[in-house]
């Protein structure tokens, strides 16, 4: 993938930004007709400038609408009285030299490796999850500090630990999506709802939950629901980017009715193109000669293993049954793109195999 930077500006209305745009289009010979889509953050200004003036489809930033939708979950009461905790507990340790020396003594008392807190930055929801990570990963050394001097403003309950690790089970998820969407090497619009389709499958609560987990797991599935849903150009796209990706292919996260909208206008679309070209469409199902194949480690394995499980317990009747082996390297249609990160896949491993038959 490559990408341009073709303008900058610090005009931020939605008229000022629509024009500022247009001028770019026409500065670079760029037919607006010919422009299939903007990709914005959920900035009203934005999407106005694209979709009321512009006349453009406007796409919201997947990593964006993430990252608001975290935001939301972690504002719950009691998971955000905790999280305060856990920032003041960082910032403590950051400023005293002698409680952090008496941490690093801790932590090798109890042969775990001498690491600091991590504090979170309020734009990166991502640093609230390593933050509560860090933190539960140093329960034992951190605790006995707060007791051992007295810092009873810092200390937090065993339920609100309990609620921790809860927490993030639940967001580790939002992280892979996030790092995977978060480069620019590969289009990633195929995936977009698909992505919004597991992430809320796995939001879906439990009987064990505590009470203020399941609010919170409410509160990220509203957030996460509204940000696709009125604007139909943008879904039909969407949902054709998906369709040409082989991962994607059985539109397994859409009704049945919907699902077959897709299919025909993509046929309608490859006949009229097949006419004004004189060359004939492809089968649906056929298949390419010698598939090229992909190494575990490579930069789609995270989402492979975030989508395998779900895409598997849910494709009945869209998809075949899962089976082993090697996965094959996946077209990439160019519609626009983010990009995923080269993670390793070991967060989701029993969905490895399934990533093959989706």
């Amino acid at each position: 993938m490559r990408n341009v930077v073709l303008d900058t500006s610090e005009l931020h209305t939605a008229v000022n930004v629509s024009t500022c745009i247009d001028s770019i289009l026409q500065e670079f010979q760029v037919a607006r007709e010919s422009v299939l889509a903007i990709t914005t953050d959920n900035a009203t200004n934005y999407v106005n400038a694209v979709e009321r003036y512009l006349r453009i489809t406007d796409i919201l930033c997947m990593a964006h609408t993430i990252n608001l939708a975290a935001r939301k979950g972690l504002s719950e009461r009691s998971v955000a009285t905790a999280v305060r905790r856990l920032k003041a507990a960082a910032q403590h340790f950051k400023h005293s030299p002698t409680d952090s020396y008496l941490l690093e003594a801790k932590q090798k008392l109890l042969s775990l490796k001498p690491v600091q807190l991590i504090n979170d930055c309020a734009t990166r929801w991502n640093s609230t999850y390593d933050m509560i990570c860090r933190a539960a990963d140093q329960q034992a050394p951190v605790a006995a500090v707060i007791m051992e001097k007295k810092l009873s403003r810092l200390e937090l309950s065993s339920v609100e630990w309990t609620l921790m690790e809860k927490v993030k089970d639940v967001l580790q998820p939002f992280k892979v999506a996030t790092q995977a969407l978060s480069t620019e090497d590969y289009p990633t619009a195929s995936a977009v709802l698909p992505l919004q389709y597991v992430l809320l499958t796995q939001l879906k609560p439990s009987t064990e939950d505590p009470a203020g987990l399941r609010q919170m797991k409410t509160m990220l599935s509203t957030d996460l629901k509204a940000r696709y849903g009125p604007n139909k150009d943008a879904l039909l796209l969407l949902n054709t980017a998906s369709y040409l990706d082989p991962r994607f292919h059985r539109l397994v996260h859409l009704e049945q009715e919907s699902r077959q909208a897709v299919r025909d206008k993509v046929q309608r679309e490859l006949a009229d193109l097949s006419e004004e070209t004189g060359v004939e469409s492809q089968e649906e199902n056929a298949t390419t000669t010698a598939p090229q194949q992909r190494k575990e480690n490579n930069a789609l394995s995270a989402m492979g293993d975030l989508f395998g499980d779900v895409y598997c317990q849910n494709s009945a009747g869209a998809a075949t049954p899962c089976t082993g082996g090697r996965r094959e390297a996946p077209s990439t249609p160019g519609v626009f793109h983010r990009g995923e990160h080269r993670l390793k896949a070991t967060l989701f491993p029993r969905a490895r195999t399934c990533f093959s038959s989706l």
